[in-house]
């Protein structure tokens, strides 16, 4: 039952590692949507000479705001984020309690 387990798991590890080496570039001059596999709202794009810079919300995910790269708008890469954690309240680590954001919603209700 453990190895099935296993093979199981690194069936879909290898399926996941496949599907973030995929590419929109097509190699052509074209390109394929999705550009961005994944979750990337609110986004902004900015233009620093010849690179492109985005970045998007991410939450309560922590690292928090993923900064990617391109040269093309097409071929996107994280380089970074703005924030490790947010660690100031327990809270916003979600430690033991519901999350802040959940509170303020219920706060809220008439």
């Amino acid at each position: 039952m453990t190895k099935r387990i296993l093979i199981l798991a690194m069936m879909l590890c290898s399926t996941g590692l496949t599907m973030q080496a995929q590419s929109a570039d097509n190699g052509d001059g074209t390109y394929t949507n999705p550009i961005i596999r994944g979750d990337y709202p609110d986004t902004d794009i900015i233009r620093v000479g010849e690179d492109f810079y985005m970045i998007s919300s991410s939450f309560a995910c922590m690292p928090g705001i993923p900064v990617c790269h391109s040269k093309d708008l097409i071929n996107w890469r994280i380089i970074g984020h703005a924030y490790d954690s947010l660690t100031f309240l327990p809270s916003y680590r979600m430690e033991r309690q519901p999350c802040t954001h959940r509170r303020e919603m219920e706060s809220e209700r008439p």
